[in-house]
């Protein structure tokens, strides 16, 4: 440490202990010999300072700057948490406008329907009265019955044959939607919220907040996801009390929750998922209580799905009755749960769509691809999942996303470059879409403006990787180099040699807190992200 640097350095006069440092040119100085020095040398600016007081400075002056730092590395945090709430609002609300298109148009579907039925039925009541009334007017017929009495022209017009009403309330829908549509980005400048009292000294050096986990990335604290209530502190605080009274164990929710500004400073959004059911035991598995701490693996030519929770550190087995998984397929685990396969190889690219609910643990109706193909790369953003290139004859540009609630697939554009064997992940409010199979260009895909956009980075060669986001970064695992985009700066960093892999993941990694866990064609691996950089393979 300094200071026990500063107590063993002797005076440089006398060689005795020193208590006092002169500033002027770092010089050690017991109590008698300080005079003798500053009359020597007078022409230079001294600055005596006694040695455990400028320990103190020192000491204080660097906790003076990591709180600082801290400061900065927050509101960065800010800044980039306001652009992915941004996103997500935006994508909430058009899959919210885009669903209510979709209903009025059932609705109008409907209500032409009818209208037409019934007009087609009194159409042809009428012609038939009237072929009827051609052969004779004592024909026995509703509507000739109407006229029995009629004496006169006049009595005939008096007749009413036919009763018509069109009538709709005007509705204001622009105004009810807003009425029912809440969105708040507040900065918060109660300093009640804002200063919290530290509880122990330990809270001085807490750093955990200068982690930031992305979309894609578990945090099991704080998931990102879209929710549909928000709720206070408080008014959370007194419903779980009451809940806890009242029901007791009676409760079989899993309760996610994630922070979001407010005009009172915290505000928490609830999520509430059924408790999903307990899955095949295999190798000593567990029970999940939660899916997004897991990383999945579809075995080739088989109907299993192999599970590796990164909590617990053990493996499940998921077997799907009457499908067989291609090799050479992708996958994801989307926010709502669920597991989508796509694609694969066995002598021909295949558009095969397999969806696994994990609550249900049953399969659900889908739309296959459009485009068959192999070797390609899924990410799951929002209620969507989007598929970036791979193989179907030839290398694709082809791009196309996968919508949650309609469940069928939709053409997005092309790629600037076609790729194979590719890494892609979400960072901020973007996808970024890197290497294949030949290639080490990057680029990157913004979904509110479906736009593919090609980065001046490149890789340093060019060849199959996997990449994933974490903090401000994305790393890319290729061959055996670790590197690292930083993606304000868009920074390219070589930072370690691993061991070289098949590095192509038909999955996106699970990141936690300073690991990832990502799955190969037929292995786990986890990946430490401190700073060995070691990979260990999962048995």
């Amino acid at each position: 440490m300094m200071s026990e640097w500063y107590a063993c350095s002797p005076c440089q006069i006398c060689k005795e202990e020193s208590k006092i440092i002169c500033l002027c040119a770092r010089v050690f100085l017991c109590e008698k010999c300080l005079p003798t020095h500053l009359m020597h040398e007078i022409s230079i600016k001294h600055i005596p300072k006694i040695i455990n007081d400028l320990h103190h400075d020192e000491t204080e002056e660097s906790g003076r700057k990591q709180v600082f730092n801290s400061i900065i590395s927050k509101l960065q945090n800010e800044v980039l948490n306001i652009e992915e709430f941004k996103r997500i609002s935006i994508q909430s609300i058009n899959d919210f406008i885009e669903d209510l298109h979709k209903d009025l148009a059932i609705v109008r579907d409907e209500i032409l329907n009818d209208v037409e039925k019934k007009c087609a039925k009194a159409d042809e009541e009428l012609r038939d009265a009237i072929s009827l009334s051609k052969l004779s007017l004592n024909v026995n017929h509703p509507i000739l019955d109407l006229f029995k009495y009629c004496k006169t022209v006049d009595d005939v017009k008096k007749v009413k044959v036919v009763n018509r009403k069109m009538l709709h309330n005007k509705l204001d829908l622009p105004g009810l939607i807003k009425e029912t549509t809440f969105f708040t980005v507040d900065i918060n400048k109660d300093l009640k919220a804002r200063v919290l009292p530290a509880k122990s000294p330990a809270d001085h050096t807490d750093k955990s907040h200068l982690k930031r986990h992305s979309t894609n990335t578990f945090n099991e604290e704080s998931p990102v996801s879209v929710t549909s209530s928000s709720l206070s502190y408080r008014t959370f605080t007194n419903l779980i009390e009451d809940l806890d009274d009242r029901y007791g164990e009676r409760l079989s929710k899993i309760w996610n929750f994630k922070d979001l500004p407010s005009p009172n400073g915290i505000m928490i959004e609830m999520e509430t998922r059924e408790k999903p059911k307990q899955v095949k035991d295999w190798k000593g598995i567990l029970e999940f209580t939660t899916f997004s701490n897991a990383v999945y693996r579809f075995e080739a030519f088989t109907d299993n799905i192999i599970c590796y929770n990164s909590k617990s550190r053990t493996q499940s087995l998921i077997s799907v009755p009457g499908e067989k998984f291609f090799p050479k397929s992708s996958w994801c685990l989307t926010e709502d749960d669920k597991l989508l396969f796509s694609g694969g190889f066995d002598g021909i690219a295949r558009n095969t769509t397999i969806l696994y609910n994990l609550n249900t643990l049953k399969q659900e109706k889908t739309t296959n691809m459009i485009y068959p193909r192999y070797c390609h790369s899924l990410v799951s953003c929002g209620k969507y999942v989007y598929a970036f290139g791979g193989i179907s004859g030839k290398i694709l540009k082809d791009c196309e996303k996968f919508c949650l609630n309609r469940k069928e697939w939709k053409k997005i554009g092309t790629m600037i470059i076609g790729r194979e064997s590719l890494g892609a992940c979400v960072h901020s409010n973007k996808i970024y879409i890197c290497g294949g199979s030949g290639v080490e260009s990057i680029e990157t895909y913004i979904p509110s403006t479906n736009k593919f956009t090609l980065l001046m980075l490149r890789l340093p060669s060019p060849g199959k990787c996997c990449i994933f986001p974490y903090d401000s970064y994305i790393y890319i695992l290729q061959k055996e180099k670790v590197y690292r985009i930083e993606v304000p700066k868009l920074s390219f960093q070589i930072l370690s040699t691993i061991e070289n892999l098949e590095w192509w993941s038909p999955c996106e990694a699970l990141v936690t807190i300073d690991t990832s866990y990502i799955c190969l064609e037929n292995e786990f691996i986890r990946f430490s992200l401190n700073d060995s950089f070691t990979v260990e393979k999962i048995p």
